[in-house]
Formats: C-alpha cells, structure tokens, sequence
C-alpha cells in the first residue's frame, strides 16, 4: 500500500511540474505576491534567478521550462514504472534521479517561497530512489 502512494506521489509530483514549467513561459509575467509575501523580489512564475542575473529573457527561460517538462515527465514516468506500468522497473532509479534533479533545478530558477514543498519532495525523491 505503501509503496502505490509513494509511486502515485511521485507520478502526480510529476505531473505538477509539467503544470508549472508549462506555465511559467513568460519572462516578464507571473502572478502577483500577496500583500504578506511582497519582500519576495519576484512574481510567482517568474524565473527569479534568471531576472538576477540579467538574463530574463525568453529564449532562457524557454529552455528552464523545456527542462521542466522532461524532468516532470521523468517523473510520471517513475511512478508508473515504480507500479510496474510502461516502464520498465529497471529504468525507474534513471528516470527518478533525472526527474527530481530537474524538477528541483528549474524551481531554484524559479525560486519562491510556495515552491518549498517540491523543492522538498525533490530532494526526498532523490534521496528514497537510493533504495527503489
């Protein structure tokens, strides 16, 4: 039982990332912070480092969110692969280790606050596909 939570978590964590990568295309855009969070510098969906850096442009940040996409769909893929679904159980540790290192590359790009539990998840990921 256990163990179909830990994949369904991994694949719906997968499939979030997708959405939020997808969603993130616009250099310049993102959602407004609440009044409570508007120390942040950065709108939600913006990609923070790149705006410090200089280079918030949107060849760059099309290439953050491309890597997104795969690493969440690395991701979908683990948790199928982890129920014994489409992949096979062999490739289930590659694709957990690539999915969570670029899922948790791009929300450091995109860093914000609401993004601390997939930054969290990402790194349980990386450390439990250790013992898959």
């Amino acid at each position: 039982m256990l163990h179909t939570l830990w994949s369904l978590l991994i694949a719906v964590h997968g499939v979030i990332s997708v959405m939020i990568s997808a969603g993130s295309t616009n250099p310049t855009g993102g959602t407004a912070n609440p009044s409570w969070l508007s120390w942040w510098p950065t709108r939600l969906g913006q990609p923070w480092l790149l705006v410090q850096l200089g280079i918030a442009g949107r060849v760059p940040t099309l290439l953050v969110v491309l890597i997104g996409v795969a690493g969440g769909a690395a991701l979908v893929l683990a948790g199928l692969g982890n129920l014994g679904v489409l992949v096979p159980q062999t490739a289930v540790r590659t694709l957990m280790g690539v999915g969570a290192a670029a899922s948790l590359a791009v929300l450091v790009v995109f860093l914000h606050p609401f993004y601390a539990i997939g930054i969290l998840l990402n790194i349980c990921v990386l450390i439990a596909r250790r013992s898959v």
